[in-house]
């Protein structure tokens, strides 16, 4: 196939990043999931590919993507679900570092109006991104606010009191006889309100 030869050459230098930073023991998979808690995304792996190891030859996200997922699904048997879950849990734990650089980019913005509403951007974007992956730890929760107007209350309660009606109504028609009959049509005796 046309993309094996570079499918190969990603794959190639995923694990001599990883045997490179994690000993001769690493995974692609482990370095993928070391990446992701790292804070860092698919996205910046696939540039990091283009621009160190092929050369400036373009990585498309979702290649690096397939690349990994296939591989944790090796390393744990077949399992697409747990490599889905591991790889989500990984972005749960980089969700701490993602908040760290916001406050690191916050921290050394210069105090140049231009510069401290790009940085503030910077850093909103990664809390969000935070949020998304860590939604208990870093995610706006959402809170439902009740309030109660006593004053508003007790003036329509006695408004309903004022105006209630009492209707007097008896059986016209009834089903059966006896003991046993059920009226199934009511006729109103009298309507009139009490004040």
């Amino acid at each position: 196939m046309a993309g094996q030869p570079k499918t190969y050459r990603i794959r190639k230098a995923l694990a001599e990043r990883a045997t490179t930073e994690l000993g001769q023991d690493g995974t692609i998979w482990d370095y993928y999931l070391l990446w992701l808690a790292s804070g860092q995304s698919p996205l910046a792996l696939a540039r990091s590919l283009t621009e160190r190891e092929l050369g400036g030859e373009d990585v498309h996200r979702e290649t690096v993507r397939r690349i990994v997922m296939a591989e944790g699904e090796a390393a744990l048997g077949g399992d697409a679900q747990a490599a889905t879950a591991t790889a989500s849990r990984a972005r749960e734990i980089g969700a701490g570092a993602l908040a760290d650089e916001a406050g690191e980019i916050l921290d050394n913005v210069s105090e140049d109006r231009d510069a401290i509403t790009k940085a503030k951007a910077r850093a909103d974007f990664r809390v969000w991104l935070a949020g998304v992956y860590d939604r208990p730890m870093f995610g706006k929760q959402s809170q439902t606010h009740v309030a109660i107007d006593v004053t508003h209350l007790h003036l329509l309660a006695s408004q309903s009191h004022n105006a209630r009606q009492v209707v007097t109504a008896q059986p016209v028609r009834q089903l059966g006889s006896g003991d046993d009959a059920q009226p199934v049509d009511y006729q109103v005796v009298s309507d009139s309100a009490t004040g």
